[in-house]
């Protein structure tokens, strides 16, 4: 049987996040796989979709609308192609599932309420599921691509969670996150961006006290990366 191969498409060039990707490889590598990152921020892609056996899309504190950034429409032709044209199997989180929906056709807006999202989030999925995950975002697909079947939703974003077919799956949530990472990577530069009111804050704070799901959502990425 040949070594199952996987990547991580690094979104996530800010200083502070460096190594991050390795979080993912920790939480999801199985024993005897290849895990590789690929520095899509620095222009890398992959030589052809089919190169490896599955792919996770990070989060970044990048918007997928933001024409100034000329490695997102390569990576959009790259999803695309993953999804419609290779075995590969197309996991993304938070910008992953931005880059995502907008890859396939659906669209990415600010958060209606034009909050930034932050703290921990209850996510009721359609199947009558529910879960406690953090949450850390501006934007989010506000119009899934055609073909979507959503899977879950919640107060903050109406699309959690979704699939089209069965080798791609997008969530808006982070399960490879912890309370900690938010304080020391996040909630600093949410201060000095003056993006929370002291109101918002102190009730997002509450929130990270809340137990998290996240091991089991983590085990269902898991199962879907096959």
């Amino acid at each position: 049987m040949s070594t199952r191969r996987f990547a991580v498409l690094d979104c996530e060039d800010a200083p502070h996040w460096a190594g991050h990707d390795q979080n993912w490889v920790g939480l999801l590598r199985r024993e005897g796989e290849e895990w590789h990152t690929v520095r899509v921020w620095a222009g890398e892609l992959p030589a052809e979709p089919d190169a490896y056996d599955g792919y996770v899309l990070t989060g970044s504190h990048h918007s997928v609308n933001d024409p100034t950034l000329p490695w997102v429409p390569p990576l959009f032709d790259f999803v695309a192609a993953a999804a419609r044209s290779s075995d590969a199997r197309v996991f993304g989180a938070c910008f992953g599932l931005q880059v995502i929906a907008a890859a396939l056709g659906g669209r990415v807006e600010n958060n209606p309420d034009g909050r930034f999202a932050f703290g921990s989030e209850r996510i009721r999925f359609d199947g009558g599921d529910a879960a406690t995950l953090l949450e850390s975002h501006s934007e989010q697909a506000t119009v899934l691509p055609p073909g979507a079947r959503r899977l879950a939703g919640s107060a903050t974003a109406e699309n959690e969670a979704f699939a089209v077919g069965d080798r791609v799956l997008a969530v808006q949530f982070h399960a490879e996150f912890t309370p900690d990472m938010m304080l020391e990577k996040i909630l600093p530069r949410l201060r000095a961006q003056g993006r929370l009111a002291a109101d918002e804050e102190q009730k997002s704070l509450a929130s990270l006290a809340a137990p998290l799901d996240s091991a089991r959502l983590l085990a269902v990425i898991r199962r879907f990366l096959g």
